[in-house]
């Protein structure tokens, strides 16, 4: 639990400082007046800081070192800039505050920080990332580290922060606090708008939030891509639910966090639209000295990643080998990239991914590719994706409700587009909710907010109130089932009040063995019978054929060897 709150107090305090001092900067060359709340500056401040470590990576390891640096430099700060008016802001923020909101909050930390303090439960942590997390703290970006696993070629900026905030030299392995503590925020900001809004926004909030939830259960405490990007669009879309205007109320939201999402997860790349719209914006209002800053803070966000993906892989985008522009002797050979883009869409189709090739499920015919999806997914995943696919019936409905919906509703109507092209991208691509749950929230949310926004509570008791202690105490139960039932019976709980429970307890109870081999004076391990989990470097389960060093050290990288 220490461990938990030290993570949770550096990323809160590291966050917001570069997130404020970013809308200061902002608001003060462009002279642009705009408001943001503390989870917004939070948001902001995680852009910001991924994008700053992104560019350290490329000439310094992305360890505790960095963390501190960027500690001091907010406290700094804080203290010597913005200690009146963060006090000032506290205070009025806590006396706004009910007692039952107060405890909702409290108990929307304690569900989250749970999800943590046991070893992650997502199998994709074992076979790479805490790998991959591992390189990115031991070493700079390694050129052709893809070489060694082609899945170590996935550059997420969440592995850096993960890496950079894991805090595993102080506690002996990492704190995966970072997901876990969005969660938290997002809640807390659900709570808080509860008052504000008309209680049906409330319930599409918790609506969109509880599938969520459940789909993401076991993403919470580790270092899964796929829950925060999706998460950041959740928030746009409640953003703009309760106030369309806030696309421009709210600028920075809405140019900054789409384009950080493609560092997080290029699939979510369709989202950028709504940055791209609202620089048209600008440029028609001939607001040239603000379209000129989102372009040039834009570049500086991607430009890093991209640098970082053509030196791990050889290729711009990874697994996107169409993406052919370098000749790099470190580049990954071609069919390992296209390899690795049709495994992901086979397995989003099948699970019989892991046992066949790729071909073997991509060349089925569609009908029997839709039973065999239906026929191995949750009911919840299967009741989640027919929400999307409803979405264009339900927006005709609210259409021939109101024939002005369009003209009345331009920005909600822009972004369920947007949400409909990546909906269908993640349909015909890839499948799987936990790829594309937020655009399915989108498209699902805006025509039943258009539909039912001004429909009248017809209950008097039902109150947001009610609805948020029923879901606070859900997720509470859930939250409290998932740890019992993770945790070791021989782990004590003061252990636990210590640090999380080590991931050693989970290899004591499914032990891998490792073997050796040797290369140019270098031990490298394989697990031959699970995944190498945070074994010494370099370590992987499924190494590429034919692979060799590039120079004496792995930092000098790995390449293909030409016979």
């Amino acid at each position: 639990m220490i461990a938990a709150i030290l993570c949770w107090f550096l990323i809160t305090l590291v966050f917001f400082s570069f997130g404020d001092i970013f809308t200061s900067l902002y608001s003060n060359i462009l002279k642009r007046e705009e408001s943001y709340s503390f989870f917004e500056t939070f948001l902001i401040g995680l852009c910001v800081t991924g994008t700053i470590i992104c560019i350290t990576s490329i000439w310094l390891p992305s360890d505790i070192k960095i963390a501190a640096t960027l500690a001091v430099i907010s406290i700094i700060y804080l203290l010597t800039v913005k200690r009146k008016e963060i006090i000032s802001k506290m205070r009025s923020g806590f006396k706004s505050l009910s007692i039952l909101q107060i405890i909702l909050i409290v108990a929307s930390g304690f569900t989250f920080i749970l999800f943590f303090l046991v070893p992650p439960q997502f199998p994709d942590i074992y076979y790479y990332h805490i790998q991959n997390i591992l390189w990115n703290e031991e070493y700079h970006v390694v050129p052709g580290l893809a070489n060694i696993e082609e899945r170590f070629g996935f550059n997420s900026n969440l592995f850096l922060l993960c890496s950079t905030f894991g805090l595993r030299p102080l506690f002996g392995e990492f704190v995966y606090g970072i997901n876990a503590l969005c969660m938290t925020f997002m809640m807390i900001y659900i709570i808080s708008q509860a008052n504000r809004q008309q209680i049906f926004l409330t319930v599409l909030f918790i609506a969109v939030f509880i599938p969520f939830f459940m789909e993401y259960k076991t993403h919470i405490g580790c270092s899964s891509a796929d829950l925060l990007p999706n998460l950041l669009i959740v928030y746009l879309l409640f953003t703009l639910l309760v106030d369309p205007q806030n696309l421009k109320k709210k600028s920075i939201l809405f140019w900054l966090i789409p384009v950080f999402c493609i560092t997080l997860k290029v699939s979510m790349v369709f989202i950028c639209l709504l940055s791209l719209y609202l620089l048209i914006l600008f440029i028609k209002e001939k607001n040239y000295k603000v379209a000129i800053f989102i372009c040039i803070a834009g570049l500086i966000v991607v430009t890093p990643w991209l640098v970082r993906n053509v030196i791990i892989s050889g290729y711009l985008i990874h697994p996107y080998a169409s993406l052919d522009l370098f000749s790099f002797d470190w580049k990954l050979p071609v069919e390992y990239s296209i390899e690795s883009k049709r495994y992901i869409e086979s397995f989003a189709i099948s699970y019989d991914a892991m046992y066949n090739s790729s071909e073997y499920i991509l060349d089925m015919p569609l009908a029997v590719k839709v039973q065999k999806w239906v026929g191995e997914r949750h009911p919840l995943d299967i009741c989640i994706a027919a929400s999307g696919l409803i979405s264009p019936l339900l927006m005709l409905i609210a259409f021939l409700k109101d024939k002005n919906t369009i003209k009345k509703n331009i920005t909600l109507m822009l972004v369920w587009t947007i949400g409909l092209m990546g909906f269908i991208f993640w349909l015909v691509m890839a499948p799987a909710v936990r790829f594309g749950y937020s655009f399915i929230a989108i498209i699902f949310s805006i025509p039943v907010y258009l539909l039912f926004k001004d429909l009248k509570n017809p209950v008097r008791f039902l109150s947001a109130n009610l609805f948020l202690i029923v879901t606070v105490l859900y997720f509470g139960v859930l939250s409290v089932r998932y740890f019992l039932v993770v945790k070791e019976p021989y782990v004590f709980y003061k252990e636990i009040l210590y640090k999380p429970q080590s991931i050693q307890t989970r290899l004591d109870k499914y032990p891998v063995t490792i073997e050796t081999f040797d290369m140019n004076g270098t031990n490298f391990y394989k697990p031959i019978d699970g995944g190498c989990y945070d074994h010494a470097l370099p370590c992987s389960n499924n190494y590429i054929k034919n692979f060799e060093m590039r120079g004496k050290t792995l930092q000098d990288g790995f390449r293909e060897k030409k016979d």
